[in-house]
This record gives structure tokens, sequence and C-alpha cells, in this order.
């Protein structure tokens, strides 16, 4: 097998590339960490720190309709007016646990999901998060870039509202998870994945919990599209065209290989998006 040959296959010379700036701008984010997720600056670190696991049946409800416990989970199977809401006592330092993993099933385009909690410094006002999924099952959401996630937490609440659609809500557990780069780059593609629900008066499915302190998608993409051309470049050199063995038609199909991989990436969550949109149309708008 000559290697040289393989690699000048503009396919692999142009995935090569791709994934090279993957790797690149992850080590420069990981690098410049401070710079790009102010908010973790002030986290402690988790090395000695273990996860916390809240189990669904140590929340008690608040407002729901139906509903009870099974095994360690809670169950609502009506809602109270559209909504209802599950709570708990807790005691830890919000600087500690920046990440929260939640176990749920019979999620929907229909419900909506919140995190509420109260602070000791200030026990009165409820501050809360909406949090986004994909799916049923194990979702992630870095609550760490609200401000108000500081202090000593002592209360934490869910609050679903909308439809369950035939389908009970069942609450399995709820984790809080110490700070480590690994879970931080979970958090941002969770993000990527997760959608709004999507309103019938737009058209528009816009992308999940994205803010202006995290790295948007777009952002991403464009700068491994630069760095790929980067590589490019680098790679044949490296491989030994500098005899001109690489034509202009192969290089060009490298730089299209790059653009299509890229373009995948951008736009896979769209399309995510897309499809559940034209389930959620189906469920509304069905038989009328």
């Amino acid at each position: 097998l000559n290697l040289d040959n393989v690699w000048s296959a503009p396919f692999f010379l142009g995935a090569a590339s791709v994934i090279l700036s993957v790797l690149a701008l992850i080590s420069l984010i990981m690098i410049s960490w401070s710079t790009i997720f102010p908010e973790h600056t002030t986290l402690k670190s988790g090395n000695s720190i273990e996860p916390f696991e809240i189990p669904g049946k140590d929340f008690v409800p608040i407002i729901f309709g139906k509903g009870g416990y099974q095994g360690n989970s809670a169950t609502i199977t009506e809602l109270s007016s559209g909504e209802a809401v599950i709570s708990t006592r807790v005691k830890f330092s919000a600087e500690s646990y920046p990440f929260v993993e939640w176990k749920t099933s019979g999620l929907s385009s229909g419900l909506q999901v919140q995190l509420f909690w109260r602070i000791q410094e200030n026990p009165v006002k409820l501050q809360n998060a909406k949090l986004h999924f994909s799916k049923d099952g194990t979702n992630f959401f870095d609550v760490a870039k609200n401000p108000e996630w500081r202090g000593k937490i002592t209360e934490l609440s869910i609050r679903i509202f909308g439809e369950l659609r035939d389908e009970s809500f069942v609450f399995e557990s709820l984790t809080l998870k110490p700070f480590s780069f690994g879970l931080a780059i979970k958090a941002i593609a969770s993000e990527w994945v997760s959608s709004n629900i999507w309103k019938a008066s737009s058209v528009n499915f816009s992308a999940g919990t994205i803010s202006g302190k995290h790295l948007p998608l777009g952002l991403f993409f464009g700068m491994i599209f630069l760095l790929s051309v980067i590589f490019m470049e680098i790679l044949i050199r490296f491989f030994g065209y500098r005899d001109n063995t690489m034509t202009a038609t192969h290089r060009t199909k490298a730089y299209l290989t790059v653009i299509f991989l890229c373009c995948i990436g951008l736009d896979l969550p769209r399309m995510i998006f897309r499809f559940e949109q034209t389930l959620e149309t189906h469920h509304r708008f069905a038989g009328k």
C-alpha cells in the first residue's frame, strides 16, 4: 500500500484536514478556556468533588394533577392547569457543580421543562433556567452560565408545562456534576443538538441553549473550514507534492470535500430540527 497514493486521494486529504482542524480547534479552546467561558473561571476543580445525584423520589409534588412514585422515579400522569412542579430541599455550593444531568421519559415537543432554585443569600426569590432536550433519557445542561447560579443552593424544583400527550412524565433523577473539560465539551455539543419548542406561528426552528458566552455552531465550523484549508496545504507539501503531482482537479476535489464535510456538520442540527418540526406539525394539524 502506497501511503502517498492514499493521501493523494482528494477525499482522504480533505477528511484528514477536517479531523486535524477539529483537534487543533478543541485544543485552542481548552487553552483559552477562561477567555471563551468566563463563567467557569471561578469554579472549583472537580478532582476532589464527587457527582451529587438526587433521585426522583426525593422530589415532593407542589403542583400536579395526578401522579406518584415508581421505584426511585417521580411520575406525573396528569397536569394541573397545564403544569406540574416537584421540589426538593438541598444544600450545596453552586460553584462546585456547574453541570446538571437529568434523566426522564415522556418528553415531547409539547412539553417544556424548567429548573428552579433558591439560594441561601436570597431565599425569597426563585431563579430559573429552561432545560432544553433532544430526546427521552439523559440530557445535559450547563447551568453555570446563568449568573444567578451562585452561593449556597437550598432548594431545587422541576417545572413542566404544556401537553403530556397521553404519556406519563417520569422524572428518574437529577445529577449535579463538578467541572471538567470533557463535560464542558459535552455541554456545548448537547446545546447544538437540543431544540426549543416550535410554535405553529413561526416557520423557524431555533437551535437550543447557545448563549453569547458560548461557542455558536456557525462560528465553530467557520473556524474548522479555515483551519482545514491551512492543514490541507501543509499536508500537500508534507506528502511530497512539490513535484506538482497534485493537479488542480485533485486540489479542487479536496477543497470540495472540506466544504461538504463542514456543511454537513453545520446543517445536521437544522435537519434534525426540521424532522421534529414535521412530526410536530403532523401531530397538531393531522385530520384538520
